[in-house]
């Protein structure tokens, strides 16, 4: 009994001795079939029996050497209620930042960037061991190759110079315990997005050749030592004629779940067909379950894009989700309301300027605007002014005219005399021939 037991604790000793030394992480790849592959006999859409399910992203020409941002910015303490995110549940993948092709040419459009980690018919899935070693001199795990080909033979079965497969995206996903100072680097081609707690780390995206991308965890600000957090890891290959992948880590990684696919902290979505699961209501996300086969229907949720529209569901409108301008109004004609995107309605004092010069502009209590063209006296009460808005100076200036059609007075004007005009009685000392 004795033996049996000592047996048994140097076998579980042996075991986590084995554990320690390396670590594992489960990638489902999907193999894609490449618009440009007619090296070797292989023609566009021929790798999948000529179905057209050819993806334009892979094998392209004439594009921008390491575009950045394909994805959002890569996150900082600065700009971490901006930068790339990655989606919410059920669709836990890079979301793609432009409404068409991205300027440097890296990606054609939505569509077929959705093709690199989603289930779809342009390509094939295949789940594939990645094997990280312990380094006891650098206290890191570590897996290297410079000819990492792993779909070789598998999915499409295409290939290229060299008789290898350059066309596949491959995503991992596992957990960590964060206790400082640890650090993830990448070094390899072509695109890489790497996301903890959600936020984009690590920005390799696009075509290129080997580069290297690393984060320290402590200086993510939303990290805290001792909590657990999750790290997402996206990569794919898209040209020929190098494929390089390192990766490096300090992390200790592990699993607090497998879907039912298999996969460490899986969503169900890798051996499960997305498609098969629409039920055709526009209002609700169609997904695949995690724990067991089958499929789920969440109502969907609908956020405003700022604080001047309110967010719906018609389930007659492709996608679901529009969005409703919201109209600011006011019942005080002196106060206006206007709409800011990050605050909502807001109110201000009506602008009752006319853009005229010569008018008093003001807004009067329950009656709005007014514009009264300003005053013309003058001290010269022997000149007439005329307010107008097409003089210079607002005034036109006349003589004043004193004429009281009275034969029996002497009409004059005197400057100094409000009204200006002066009527001299002639009958006053004496009877006037024009008084007769």
């Amino acid at each position: 009994m004795r033996a049996v037991k000592l047996i048994f604790i140097l076998l579980c000793f042996v075991v986590a001795i084995y554990a320690q030394n390396q670590q594992k992480l489960v990638g489902v790849f999907r193999d894609q079939a490449p618009s440009a592959f007619n090296v070797n006999g292989w023609s566009a859409g021929e790798a999948n029996g000529g179905k057209g399910f050819d993806n334009t992203d892979f094998q392209i020409e004439g594009y921008e050497n390491n575009e950045k941002g394909l994805c959002g910015a890569q996150c900082n303490r600065n700009n971490l209620g901006t930068c790339g995110k990655l989606g919410l549940f059920p669709d836990e993948t890079p979301q793609y930042a432009y409404k068409g092709q991205s300027p440097g040419k890296n990606i054609r459009s939505p569509d077929s960037f959705y093709n690199w980690f989603h289930n779809t018919v342009q390509n094939r899935q295949e789940n594939v061991e990645i094997t990280l070693k312990y380094n006891n001199q650098n206290d890191v795990y570590f897996y290297g190759n410079d000819s990492f080909f792993p779909l070789d033979g598998r999915g499409w079965k295409d290939r290229a110079t060299n008789k290898h497969n350059y066309a596949y995206c491959m995503e991992a996903r596992t957990r960590f315990g964060y206790r400082g100072g640890e650090v993830f680097t990448f070094y390899g081609d072509d695109d890489v997005w790497v996301y903890i707690n959600g936020y984009l780390v690590i920005d390799l995206g696009s075509l290129h050749t080997k580069l290297e991308g690393s984060v320290k965890l402590d200086d993510l600000t939303f990290l805290k030592t001792g909590n657990n957090y999750r790290l997402d890891f996206f990569y794919c290959e898209r040209h020929t004629t190098e494929s390089n992948f390192f990766l490096t880590t300090s992390l200790e990684v592990y699993c607090t779940y497998e879907d039912h696919c298999g996969i460490c902290e899986g969503n169900g979505q890798s051996c499960c067909d997305t498609a098969a699961c629409d039920d055709k209501d526009e209002c609700t996300v169609d997904y695949c379950k995690v724990q067991t086969k089958g499929c789920d229907h969440a109502p969907r949720n609908c956020t405003a894009i700022d604080k001047c529209h309110i967010a719906s569901c018609d389930s007659k409108v492709k996608g679901g989700c529009v969005q409703r301008e919201i109209t600011c109004t006011s019942s005080d004609p002196c106060v206006e309301k206007y709409c800011d995107p990050d605050r909502g309605c807001v109110e201000r004092a009506k602008n009752c300027d006319d853009g005229k010069s010569c008018t008093t502009d003001k807004c009067e209590a329950g009656v709005g605007c007014t514009h009264t063209l300003i005053s013309c006296d003058n001290a010269d009460q022997c000149k007439v002014g005329v307010a107008n808005n097409n003089t210079a100076g607002c005034c036109t200036f006349s003589n004043r005219v004193c004429n009281d059609n009275s034969k029996c007075t002497s009409d004059r004007c005197d400057s100094s005399v409000k009204g200006g005009c002066v009527y001299d009685d002639l009958c006053v000392e004496f009877v006037h021939e024009q008084c007769v």
